[in-house]
């Protein structure tokens, strides 16, 4: 557990011959005795669709997405609701951007750009909406430059 975030984690990566794109939509079975026996037990329901009834809880709550991602470890990050925007009308990718500044409070134009995978002048005018929200403010100047998300808007 973190202060703006919680993260599973789960050895082992992905098993082989299941992509990264495939999650939520296939299942494999890194031990089919154990998991066999454990649906039958009742102990498991339908096997292969956490990914999907997590999403699906998430929106019905209006929790951000969580984040995956997989190296020689599985990582799932659930973030905060961020039930102070809701007043606000923002686009998707400013939301995005919006749950992206709560889970690493300062960001750079950079990042922005890396994570969104949009242009530098979109990321600009993207992070500006959000200035005149009022839900990120500047700091720095030039090269030092990033952007804050501004306490009270967890």
């Amino acid at each position: 557990m973190f202060s703006d975030r919680l993260e599973v984690e789960n050895p082992g990566g992905l098993l082989p011959g299941l992509r990264f794109e495939e999650l939520g939509t296939r299942s494999v079975r890194r031990n089919r005795t154990i998991a066999d026996l454990l649906f039958r037990a009742k102990y498991v329901e339908l096997i292969g669709s956490g990914i999907q009834r997590m999403q699906r809880a998430l929106e019905e709550n209006g929790n951000p997405p969580m984040q995956l991602s997989a190296t020689s470890f599985f990582v799932v990050r659930f973030f905060p609701r961020v039930e102070s925007l809701e007043a606000i009308q923002l686009t998707p990718r400013q939301i995005q951007l919006c749950q992206l500044f709560a889970a690493r409070r300062t960001l750079t134009k950079s990042d922005v750009v890396t994570e969104l995978g949009i242009s530098g002048d979109t990321a600009l005018r993207e992070i500006s909406k959000l200035m005149q929200a009022g839900v990120v403010e500047k700091l720095g100047v030039s090269r030092n430059t990033r952007y804050a998300w501004i306490k009270g808007r967890e």
